[in-house]
């Protein structure tokens, strides 16, 4: 998960996190945990918050891809391993 994308995506439509967690029907420390990592969104939960945020895809959200050096963006993803 992104956590900066999604700050960008709630700024961008004015949510902020007690909007978007009280939409999901979580706690705020649940929300918190979930938003780093801790413990992770639900396909229902991703789906809500798409829905809410109006987003067209939870590709650059939720679907990233870690590596040694970071976060790879969906796009940088290619059918060679990483680090070649």
């Amino acid at each position: 998960m992104n956590f900066e994308r999604l700050k960008v995506a709630m700024r961008k439509k004015g949510v902020t996190d007690k909007m978007l967690y009280t939409a999901l029907g979580i706690s705020r420390s649940a929300f918190y945990r979930k938003s780093r990592e801790i413990t992770e969104f639900t396909q229902s939960e991703i789906q809500k918050i798409v829905d809410y945020l109006q987003l067209n895809s939870p590709v650059g959200i939720f679907l990233t891809r870690k590596c040694r050096k970071g976060y790879l963006r969906a796009g940088d993803i290619s059918d060679s391993p990483v680090g070649k």
